[in-house]
């Protein structure tokens, strides 16, 4: 890393590049929460890992802030323009592919503003309801 682990300008950028999922892992728990009234695992796990990254990139942000800095060198800015040029490109490259790909959901598009909620019995959510399974043939 060429000691740019010191580096206020350089640990900023980390800092708040590990913002932008952090911030985003934030509003998409609220709505999971508030609106959805669900959580599922694997969100969850990108909660915390966006998190995690976060404390991460803070902790050394700080670190970098108290450490003495080497005034006798000069950074330029060009690095940290093709930095963000670089995470700018890969972010229109997924929008892109995805936007190829997407499947058409205009028939979806008047049923928007509810969702159903199918009548479960109680227990069928976790562990398989034997009542309504199909039954075996009895062996005679």
């Amino acid at each position: 890393m060429r000691g740019r682990l010191r580096d206020k300008r350089a640990t900023g950028f980390v800092l708040l590049a590990t913002a932008v999922p952090l911030v985003t892992s934030l509003v998409m728990g609220y709505i999971a929460i508030e609106e959805l009234d669900a959580l599922c695992k694997i969100c969850v796990g990108i909660y915390a890992s966006s998190t995690l990254s976060f404390l991460a990139a803070l902790t050394l942000f700080l670190k970098a802030q108290r450490a003495p800095q080497d005034t006798q060198e000069t950074r330029s800015l060009v690095p940290f323009l093709i930095a963000c040029g670089i995470g700018v490109g890969y972010v229109a490259a997924a929008t892109g592919a995805y936007a190829a790909v997407v499947p058409d959901f205009s028939s979806y598009v008047g049923s928007c503003g509810s969702l159903s909620h199918p009548k479960i019995r109680r227990g069928s959510w976790s562990r398989w309801d034997r009542r309504s399974a199909p039954r075996r043939p009895s062996r005679s």
